[in-house]
């Protein structure tokens, strides 16, 4: 009894001594700087001294009276819907393909797409100014080899296509990341469901339907909210890298906005504002996905 009594005390500070500094790193590099965030929001701060003037709400006012603001916002959300469809329309549609047995070389898909995603996002924005230069890129001159040159655009210059043409490298960059998380669910799906369907006789597209999609539909939400959070930065680092916002604030997101204000015009209580802002449109973004996408969890 002592020696039970020993082993369970042992096991409790063993956990115990775990989870205790992972939390104290949560609080330390995450709640914390929120909280502080917050705080700092409140106040007209230069952000090379001291000298913070107490503002209240100002700065939020102030804030859903930017017309700036308000057109980064809209972008946000445009970028966000789109890439999103797309992203999870092709790697759901991608998954299902290269989870069967059908392709003898579906490994070697799986690295191709696969590979943009080990790719640092600064090396992505590069290949983007490669693809999309107006002169010598690599989408003019192809158009120029095909003679299709009258469909030659200025794509980062152009206002009305530099939003699509951002997603396109967005979608390329993470496929190949939430095509890899789809086909891990899918192969998890027991082969005698499938096999039963196909007895009844159901095609690739009923099975797909009926049988794959919603025994991964609890993925698919946790990376639709995993995709949520992490779709701030990966935003920001290519339009940093490529169109810095333009033409005409046309592909400016929040986050460039935050930089802009925070380290361009020395508004670090305005930036802090935007940073705040950020946190609450993604915390209601995604319960707003988890409501809207909340289904009866399937056994199998």
């Amino acid at each position: 009894m002592v020696k039970l009594t020993t082993t369970k005390r042992e096991r409790n500070i063993f956990i115990i001594s775990i989870v205790v500094p992972i939390i104290a790193l949560y609080i330390l590099f995450y709640i914390f700087p929120c909280i502080r965030g917050l705080y700092m929001s409140l106040f007209r701060w230069r952000g090379i001294s001291m000298n913070m003037s107490f503002v209240g709400f100002k700065n939020f006012v102030d804030l859903f009276q930017d017309r700036n603001f308000l057109k980064s916002l809209y972008n946000n959300l445009y970028i966000f819907f789109f890439t999103s469809v797309l992203l999870f329309v092709f790697s759901i549609f991608f998954a299902v393909i290269l989870s069967r047995n059908v392709l003898p070389e579906r490994n070697i898909y799986r690295t191709i797409f696969f590979f943009p995603a080990a790719v640092p996002m600064v090396v992505v924005g590069i290949i983007a100014m490669s693809v999309y230069a107006p002169t010598n890129g690599i989408l003019n001159t192809f158009l120029d080899a095909i003679r299709l040159g009258s469909l030659k655009q200025l794509w980062f210059s152009n206002k009305h296509l530099v939003k699509p043409s951002l997603i396109t490298f967005l979608v390329w960059k993470v496929l190949g990341f939430y095509m890899v998380l789809m086909i891990a669910a899918i192969q998890n799906i027991p082969a005698e469901l499938y096999e039963s369907a196909v007895i009844d006789g159901a095609g690739t597209w009923q099975q797909t339907i009926k049988i794959t999609l919603p025994l991964i539909w609890e993925v698919v939400r946790t990376a639709l909210v995993f995709f949520i959070i992490s779709s701030f930065a990966a935003s920001f680092a290519i339009i940093f890298m490529t169109t810095h916002g333009g033409p005409d604030r046309a592909s400016e997101v929040l986050v460039t906005y935050m930089y802009e204000n925070a380290f361009t015009f020395s508004k670090f209580g305005y930036g802090t504002t935007i940073g705040v802002m950020i946190l609450v449109i993604t915390l209601i973004l995604a319960l707003i996905l988890l409501r809207t996408t909340k289904r009866e969890v399937i056994q199998y």
